[in-house]
């Protein structure tokens, strides 16, 4: 199981990089633009923030030609450690299939459906960020439709790992994993949210105050190590 953070905010990255397991940052052209600074400045402080953290950059051109260029200067830009997200549509397919047969790290991004899914791994793309909350919005079951391509797959033999995206909440997020997700992409008030809750605060208080009555102001190593 992987958990990724997506974000391009340098203070969000160092923050829950201190808290959560994280194994990747994700960015896109839409979260790059929330920030103040250009793209390369920006995603240079990204890649300081993130550490040995991979990173996954998402080509812009619409031509396969295009997508190509812009992976192999993001590359020498960022490192190899660096994922290209590039769209599932016909000219993203042929670039998956390009950047593969040089290899580079692939996100294959903007998946709704089962059959693009399919196409995507196998053409070879490393990763394939479903859109969940966004499927939601168009009436489409997200959960089934995790289900599918994970069973999918698995049958096939196809080692694409299905990366769950665009999360409004944590049942959203918790319904992708059961699925089968092996990989989430959320952001940072969504992974703030699966720990923020009034039943957890309570039952630390609880365990606080029992604590003291009983022992008063002292620790448990220094209670230990007297």
């Amino acid at each position: 199981m992987e958990l990724l953070l997506d974000t391009a905010n340098i203070n969000e990255i160092k923050r829950c990089r201190e808290y959560y397991p994280l194994t990747g940052i994700t960015t896109n052209p839409s979260i790059l633009a929330k920030e103040e600074r250009g793209f390369r400045e920006q995603m240079e402080l990204v890649k300081q923030a993130a550490g040995d953290l991979p990173l996954h950059v998402q080509a812009t051109a619409d031509t396969a030609e295009g997508i190509v260029s812009e992976a192999e200067a993001a590359v020498r830009a960022f490192g190899r450690n660096t994922y290209i997200k590039v769209p599932v549509n016909r000219e993203g397919l042929k670039a998956i299939r390009e950047l593969k047969k040089g290899g580079f790290g692939v996100t294959a991004t903007a998946i709704y459906t089962r059959e693009q899914a399919l196409l995507a791994g196998l053409a070879g793309a490393d990763y394939a960020a479903v859109y969940y909350n966004r499927m939601q919005n168009l009436s489409i079951d997200s959960r089934q439709v995790v289900t599918d391509i994970v069973s999918m797959y698995r049958a096939h033999g196809i080692t694409c790992k299905v990366l769950a995206a665009s999360f409004k909440n944590c049942g959203q997020v918790m319904e992708a994993v059961v699925a089968g997700a092996c990989s989430v992409t959320l952001p940072a008030a969504v992974l703030d949210a699966m720990v923020s809750n009034s039943m957890i605060d309570r039952a630390v208080s609880d365990f606080l105050k029992d604590w003291m009555e009983k022992n008063g102001g002292k620790s448990v190593d220094g209670i230990l190590n007297a």
